[in-house]
């Protein structure tokens, strides 16, 4: 009966790591929006998925940097014409970089988006490594008993 049970919690454990998580959202405002532009909308750039780095600027001003997100609300971005540079990636993944021109217009959402960086052929080895060896140990625990 322990062993039925202690099996069990491992799979609820497994079960529950191979969840998604929620998506990653992070809300910012543009420096320059404490110059009190008189009209100004917002931008979001998403990502296909979660990337642990993005950074973006607008108009040459720094937004983010290095924030883990698959999507970021920007307010206060002034109306017309705006530069907006979007990086991530990097060591186990490729690199994406990407500048967009957009219209902003007030009370109007923008939305732009963006395809993460590809996940590198060694980093899927090697959390397929780790994840056997979760299992592993799983299942000599399992033995043990």
């Amino acid at each position: 009966m322990r062993t039925i049970a202690l099996a069990g919690l491992v799979l609820c454990i497994g079960a529950l790591g191979a969840c998604s998580s929620q998506p990653v959202v992070v809300r910012t405002t543009l420096p320059t929006a404490a110059l009190r532009v008189p009209a100004a909308g917002r931008v979001v750039v998403r990502m296909t998925r979660v990337v642990p780095d993005l950074t973006v600027t607008i108009n040459g001003a720094l937004v983010a940097e290095k924030k883990r997100a698959e999507r970021l609300e920007i307010d206060g971005v002034p109306c017309g014409r705006s530069k907006i540079e979007i990086a991530s990636g990097g060591g186990d993944r490729s690199r994406v970089h990407e500048v967009r021109e957009v219209d902003v217009r007030p009370g109007i959402t923008t939305v732009i988006p963006v395809a993460a960086p590809k996940i590198s052929t060694g980093s899927w080895i090697y959390a397929g490594l780790s994840s056997l060896g979760t299992w592993l140990m799983a299942a000599a625990l399992l033995i043990a008993l």
